[in-house]
């Protein structure tokens, strides 16, 4: 009689037009577009980790103002987080693995959202350059990786994030 709502295919991903767009405004708007414009600037203004659960991608935007997001493809997340010290905090370290880590890093040529089980990081510099680095999920996560410490510092982005958010739907005040 009833029949469940199946899950899309798992190399299907649930897109918003809304956030999706969020997304690629930050990876490919302008420094002034973004309100980033600083003099001097950082070497590296904007970092980015994205990576998928089941049906959505989610991406982590942080910027050198501060200025950090957590996108879900499938609509929502948390905007604005950076305006608590302690998201702001984790944002500059987070801003500063991913400079040490540029060795890893090449030029961006597009801005799809990563396969299943992948890591993906986009990086904005000063140079006005957008670059990237991906890897295995599960070899991100081991000490010896070269983007351990930028894995390692988004999720302490993220910590910061959940502790100083209201939980989405609550109406509850931030932290």
């Amino acid at each position: 009689m009833f029949k469940r709502k199946q899950p899309p295919p798992p190399d299907r991903l649930r897109l918003e037009p809304a956030t999706v767009g969020l997304r690629l405004r930050a990876l490919t708007g302008s420094i002034d577009d973004l309100g980033q414009r600083r003099d001097p600037m950082p070497p590296v203004w904007l970092a980015a980790m994205e990576w998928v659960v089941g049906d959505s991608a989610v991406t982590l935007v942080s910027m050198n103002d501060g200025t950090t997001s957590l996108y879900f493809s499938h609509g929502g997340g948390f905007i604005g987080a950076g305006v608590h010290e302690p998201v702001a905090i984790a944002t500059g370290q987070f801003l500063g693995e991913c400079y040490l880590a540029r060795a890893q890093f090449v030029p961006a040529l597009g801005f799809d959202f990563p396969p299943a089980e992948v890591m993906r990081f986009y990086c904005r510099t000063d140079g006005n350059e957008i670059v990237t680095a991906s890897a295995p999920e599960q070899e991100v996560r081991e000490r010896d990786h070269p983007l351990f410490r930028p894995w390692a510092a988004a999720q302490a982005v993220i910590t910061q994030i959940r502790l100083h958010s209201p939980a989405p739907g609550s109406g509850a005040p931030p932290a």
